[in-house]
């Protein structure tokens, strides 16, 4: 129930008016209503078009007026209300589903047939999903036919067989449309209790139960929109709508006889219950006098437009052949003349079209006195019924960020059952680390582990709440999903300095040769990425940079961002001879420096500057491009051996001998701690021996 003491608040938000009805049902009669209030406010502005808000402010403002008006009537706070869109832009979506029944007797219950519908709604919503790139919400839904066993059959409730199944009718509505309903109860400080749709609601009760075995159609003919609602066999069979009712006479009337649209709207009012004329002032501000009938006459082309187009739309929904009746509800449906039109177009007798006022709301009891039992109530009385029907059932309705969800109304349920109904993974709401880097650093794995991103949020009526929580009709829930963390990020510039302790001042960040999946790279600045192999030890006199020793360093662009503090990066690890040999002489013993100052180094030569001739330079230049280009063809291998028991990975030449490991393992060879022993494959081995994928290799002081 909407409000206290049974009462159930329904708003109709038509294009011309807002309608709002207080009314009570004592459950001892289904169809037993009584109106307590209603109330009917216009719009002061063209704050609506066909069925479409289009200034919420505007709207709010007339809803509002409504509301305060029923809170008078009632003496009661009016805190949320069903309400109805208009089918503007409805969408309708047939499907048919079927299920093996797993119960061991094959008794069929009501929880199993409203389970069954709930797969058919969903099964509706993404075939409508896949066919358009628009989001849409569910409005409601039909039952058209039962199937047991593969046959049709009128009701599956306490049936016994091996398959049950259904065919529905499901309506469905673009998301901007229903939320900006939505938008306007909140500012006119309601929520929405239960949401229809118009000639859903209109056929509750225009067309009773009895009479959908029959062929009907419903046309709700509004101020912006005509509505259509088709019955066959018992159910509803199809809806649809025009974007063309009551505003079209009104905008004739108002180019007719030079009135603005309120006096149209009232000139068209008094045609139905006035006899002979109608008197109205003109912008001249001049009161004048038409007939009815001749008032009539002039509209009768608009009159013949509009009643063609319904027909035409009936006869299309009902597959193409014309219903054995219909009904007609709304306001601008009430002006003379008009139902024997569309009966014409339709090709019915005139008695077969016919308005629904007083015979469809004869159940409905009044005790408000200025409620008239007119066409116009027939909608929103019809959501007040609608809403209470739904209740009554299996289902509830909660909001999953604003968004209406129906849901079987078992006796728990949680927020994650909202959330399992609308397809959304729970796990999306664990707090998650960003993807891990994984690499090989000489022949050993690393794992950098991601950054943790940012927790899920849930709120169910604006408190925090969990997955856990139990949720009731009504409810509104509102969630963020976990978001996940950055995935690991590291340059090998980063992963020597931070994670290895390497040094990599600016003096000596060419002292290191570094490869990446067996090629040299150009800056440790480079990021690693997944899996990557890199090879990595200080250099040695003879490898490929000191070929280039002598070329002109270009000097690297600035770094930026993250790595703005970062030393610069020479082009080629080329670097000056000098610096070689100072950074060689930093892992040098103190005998050796003695040494080395009592004899030159001779693998090194000092370049000589401007002693040779520009061709022998050109020469030169040209036989080391050679090697380079020579030494690049040469392929790279990738050989995976044990050492010691644990696995690494030989990286960056074409072949590997047995002393090759020594740049991949920690083994202290300086000092002599006793015999050596070399193992290849469990044998005696030498420090020149080749090595073959997965060899053994053993190396110890004994």
């Amino acid at each position: 129930m909407s409000q206290k003491n049974g009462l159930i608040i329904g708003f109709d938000i038509g294009t011309r008016s807002i309608v709002g009805v207080a009314a009570v049902n004592d459950f001892n009669e289904k169809d037993h209503f009584r109106v307590e209030a209603a109330h009917v406010e216009f719009h002061t502005s063209r704050s609506m078009i066909d069925g479409q808000i289009q200034d919420v402010n505007e709207v709010a403002k007339t809803i509002y007026k409504v509301k305060k008006a029923l809170e008078a009537k009632i003496g009661q706070p009016i805190t949320e209300a069903y309400v109805a869109a208009a089918g503007r832009v409805l969408q309708t979506v047939t499907v048919e589903v079927e299920k093996e029944i797993e119960e061991e007797d094959g008794l069929i219950s009501a929880e199993m047939i409203t389970s069954l519908e709930l797969m058919a709604l969903g099964k509706a919503k993404k075939e409508l999903q896949t066919d358009s790139e628009e989001r849409f919400y569910g409005i409601g839904h039909s039952v058209m036919k039962y199937f047991l066993n593969g046959y049709e059959i009128v009701s599956l409730l306490d049936q016994r067989g091996r398959k049950m199944g259904l065919s529905i009718l499901a309506t469905f509505l673009p998301v901007e449309v229903v939320e900006s309903l939505y938008q306007v109860m909140e500012k006119a400080d309601m929520k929405v209790a239960y949401l229809t749709l118009e000639p859903i609601a209109a056929s509750q009760i225009a067309i009773p139960q009895s009479f959908r075995l029959l062929n009907i159609a419903l046309v709700d003919v509004g101020a912006g929109t005509s509505d259509i609602a088709l019955t066959s066999g018992g159910t509803v069979t199809a809806y649809g709508m025009i974007p063309v009712a009551g505003d079209e006479i009104t905008e004739t009337i108002v180019q007719q006889y030079l009135v603005d649209f309120e006096t149209a709207e009232r000139m068209k009012l008094d045609s139905t219950r006035l006899e002979e004329a109608i008197e109205y002032t003109d912008i001249m501000e001049l009161t004048q006098t038409v007939a009815v009938d001749t008032f009539l006459q002039g509209l009768r082309p608009t009159l013949e437009g509009l009643a063609e187009q319904i027909a035409k739309k009936i006869i299309q929904l009902n597959g193409d052949k014309a219903p054995n009746a219909v009904f007609i509800v709304g306001g601008g449906g009430q002006i003379k003349g008009f139902s024997g039109l569309l009966a014409k177009k339709i090709g019915l007798p005139e008695a077969r079209v016919s308005l629904r006022g007083k015979e469809a709301l004869k159940e409905v009891e009044v005790a408000d006195q200025t409620f008239k039992k007119t066409p116009e109530f027939i909608t929103p009385i019809g959501i007040c019924y609608k809403g209470l029907a739904d209740s009554r059932q299996d289902f509830i309705q909660v909001y999953l960020n604003d968004k209406p969800v129906r849901l079987f109304n078992k006796k728990s349920l949680t927020v994650m059952d909202i959330m399992a109904a609308e397809g959304i993974d729970p796990r999306n709401f664990l707090l998650t680390k960003g993807s891990s880097l994984n690499f090989y650093f000489n022949g050993k794995a690393y794992s950098i582990e991601g950054e943790y991103g940012e927790v899920a949020e849930i709120y169910k009526n604006h408190d925090k709440a969990m997955l856990s929580d139990s949720i009731e009709s009504g409810d509104y829930i509102y969630y963020k999903e976990a978001v996940k963390g950055k995935n690991a990020k590291l340059s090998i510039y980063q992963f020597i300095t931070e994670k290895l302790d390497y040094s990599a001042s600016e003096a000596d960040q060419d002292f290191y040769y570094v490869t990446v999946n067996g090629k040299l790279i150009p800056t440790l600045y480079q990021l690693i990425q997944e899996n990557d192999r890199i090879f990595c030890r200080p250099r040695r006199e003879e490898d490929e940079w000191y070929a280039f020793a002598e070329e002109e360093v270009e000097p690297a662009a600035e770094p930026v961002g993250e790595d703005a503090a970062a030393p610069p990066v020479r082009k080629g690890y080329a670097r000056p001879i000098e610096a070689a040999r100072a950074a060689a002489e930093t892992v040098k013993s103190p005998a050796t420096e003695e040494k080395a100052a009592a004899q030159p180094d001779k693998r090194i030569k000092t370049k000589e500057p401007d002693l040779k001739t520009d061709a022998e330079v050109a020469a030169d230049q040209k036989t080391r491009a050679g090697a380079k280009a020579e030494a690049e063809t040469v392929s790279t291998l990738e050989l995976p051996v044990m050492v010691n028991g644990e696995p690494i990975l030989l990286l960056g030449k074409p072949s590997y001998i047995f002393v090759d490991i020594f740049d991949y393992i920690e083994f202290d060879r300086s000092q002599v701690k006793g015999k050596l022993v070399v193992k290849k494959n469990g044998e005696t081995a030498n420090y020149f021996d080749n090595l073959q994928e997965n060899d053994a290799l053993e190396v110890y002081w004994e």
